[in-house]
């Protein structure tokens, strides 16, 4: 487990991997879970202390963040 895992954001991360958008579903559908390009293992709306992230490659510290629409009055809570 990873040391800055928040497990209080559990059920955030769980439901946001069942309603994740349309871009989301297909990179992870047909990109990242599919492992068609590479071999490295991708996580999905993965908890890192207070925050979501929307993929995640652990071995290549690597994050993914595929932002839509609900990011367009976030402007200070993602610069954090």
């Amino acid at each position: 487990m990873c040391a800055h895992y928040n497990k209080k954001r559990k059920p955030f991360a769980r439901n946001h991997r069942k309603s994740g958008t349309k871009g989301e579903t297909l990179l992870w559908r047909d990109v990242l879970k599919a492992k068609k390009y590479w071999p490295w293992q991708f996580n999905r709306q993965f908890i890192i202390g207070d925050y979501i992230v929307n993929f995640v490659c652990r071995k290549l510290h690597l994050i993914i963040e595929i932002d839509g629409s609900s990011h367009l009055a976030k402007n200070e809570e993602d610069a954090k």
